[in-house]
């Protein structure tokens, strides 16, 4: 299994490490029961401990499941597993269902519902993991599976020009409010002057 590739970045003197965004694994956090051979041997009894695990999946990809315990401090090339994925490791702390990140694909308009729970057998939760399901992983999917990436990586483009649209327009529009307000405190600096003015041709004594 590939994880996002990993890039060494240099700043200066220093260099860090840098992931892609991992949209293409769906990843879960949990808890199991691991047997203490040493200290069941000791007390002649089954000892279990409690440890954290991680499963990871390619979406799409009904074979391959990575299962290990939690990565707890970051290496030479991979963070922490918790620092690498926050909100599904913060989820699993709160004993929560694991977050989607993304649109669910089952909130997606342009499929039918048995498209999404199909794609749903094969971990493709979001839209956006369906956008970033590799080639080999394509097939997978079913018939039509590549249209399908093509439509997602399509509708989330154009949900990135919307969004900037937007905030254009929001820009524009706080533009336009700061505008007026300083036309506003234009005109009321104008009418004093002006009474000020008035009052000194009328030989009144304006303060």
């Amino acid at each position: 299994m590939t994880l996002a590739t990993a890039q060494i970045i240099q700043q200066g003197n220093s260099y860090h490490v840098q992931h892609g965004t991992d949209a293409g694994l769906y990843v879960e956090f949990y808890t199991q029961a691991i047997q203490d051979m040493e200290a069941s041997i000791e007390q002649g009894r089954p000892i279990f401990n409690d440890q954290d695990f991680i499963k990871i999946i390619p979406v799409g990809d009904k074979s391959t499941i990575v299962c290990r315990p939690v990565k707890t401090q970051p290496d030479a090339l991979q963070p922490a597993d918790k620092d690498r994925w926050p909100q599904q490791y913060a989820a699993f702390k709160a004993l929560q269902e694991q977050p989607l990140v993304g649109t669910p694909i089952t909130e997606w308009a342009q499929i039918s519902k048995s498209q999404a729970m199909m794609l749903k057998g094969v971990n493709v939760h979001t839209v956006d993991a369906l956008a970033v399901v590799s080639d080999a992983n394509l097939n997978n999917l079913g018939m039509g599976s590549r249209e399908l990436r093509e439509k997602a990586i399509a509708f989330l483009a154009q949900a990135k020009d919307g969004a900037a649209n937007s905030q254009l327009v929001e820009k524009n529009r706080a533009l336009e409010v700061k505008m007026e307000a300083l036309q506003n405190q234009l005109n009321a600096l104008s009418e004093i002057s002006n009474k000020k003015v008035k009052g000194k041709d009328n030989g009144e004594n304006v303060t």
